[in-house]
């Protein structure tokens, strides 16, 4: 799911995931590039090595995620704002595009892909911080 939040209420609702079944990601304003941006997602997700960084395999990755053990992938995005300053603003809509696609692939309980049936119990969140 996608959520707007406060900065201030962000800890509660951080509180609510299982640290142990969780795996954040956090997307601060300092990654103003696609490569840096693309790095930190891998890094955190445990990408394959295949992984071209580029939308579409980011689109791709996670849409499948099968390699961890997980039960929920947390995305926090703070400033969106400032997030790729130093690329033309396509490239941010994009990022936000794969974002809110692979929230609404997971919450597709229909979804009758492979992967979707390994990860059934797979909760992809989005929340984006306002200060």
């Amino acid at each position: 799911m996608i959520f707007e939040i406060r900065g201030e209420k962000l800890g509660c609702e951080l509180q609510n995931y299982d640290k142990r079944k969780t795996r954040f990601v956090f997307i601060g304003p300092d990654l103003t590039d696609k490569h840096s941006l693309l790095k930190i997602i891998s890094d955190e997700l445990g990408f394959p090595d295949y992984f071209g960084f580029n939308w579409d395999a980011l689109d791709e990755c996670l849409r499948d995620l099968h390699w961890l053990t997980e039960n929920y992938v947390v995305f926090v995005i703070n400033e969106k704002n400032r997030i790729l300053s130093k690329e033309p603003i396509g490239q941010k809509n994009v990022f936000f595009s794969c974002l809110n696609d692979a929230s609404d692939f997971w919450d597709n309980i229909n979804d009758a892909l492979e992967s979707r049936a390994l990860l059934s119990d797979l909760v992809f969140d989005v929340y984006y911080v306002e200060d």
